[in-house]
């Protein structure tokens, strides 16, 4: 979202629950909803794009939200699927992505060979670093805690009701 921002892109984004639709404005977006509200969610493509819909779109759920954001894909948007937090397997209205000529692709790092990483840590360097040092791009830390405590933030993560927003980052005591 910060990178998107950064380089000069609408931003609408979506969240389970309202106070994370909250922060994540204030962390840039333009637009947040509830992605349990339909209506919020055609409220914000008609705000942030005339009703055209969203020319690209990053889908971290996979199967749970796929008919939704095939909705608010623009016609000759491109849907990136870059998760699977809500499945691997869904129906797909075929009819639909043909009268949008759209694109539906799927990424992952994990899959790429060896020159391709490569390739894409020098990209980031030279592209997305300068932009971290400019502090136009930051981290999004939920928690910090000691190394020794490890074991601590997997309960945590395992009991968390609502996930937490941001990374929770481990550090070794001096």
């Amino acid at each position: 979202m910060q990178l998107a921002k950064a380089l000069g892109a609408t931003v609408g984004t979506t969240a389970g629950e309202p106070d994370r639709c909250h922060k994540l404005i204030l962390l840039g977006a333009d637009a947040a909803a509830d992605y349990h509200d339909p209506d919020g969610l055609l409220r914000m493509k008609q705000e942030l794009t005339a009703g055209r819909g969203f020319d690209l779109i990053l889908d971290v759920a996979g199967a749970g939200g796929l008919e939704t954001n095939l909705e608010l894909l623009a016609p000759s948007g491109i849907l990136n699927i870059i998760g699977l937090q809500k499945g691997r397997h869904a129906q797909l209205d075929l009819g639909q992505v043909l009268s949008k000529s759209a694109r539906i692709q799927g990424s992952t790092i994990r899959g790429l060979d060896v020159a391709s990483k490569v390739r894409l840590v020098r990209a980031v360097g030279t592209h997305v670093w300068p932009l971290v040092q400019a502090q136009r791009i930051r981290p999004v830390i939920a928690h910090t805690l000691a190394f020794s405590k490890a074991k601590r933030a997997h309960k945590y993560l395992a009991k968390a009701t609502a996930r937490p927003l941001g990374k929770i980052v481990l550090f070794t005591e001096a």
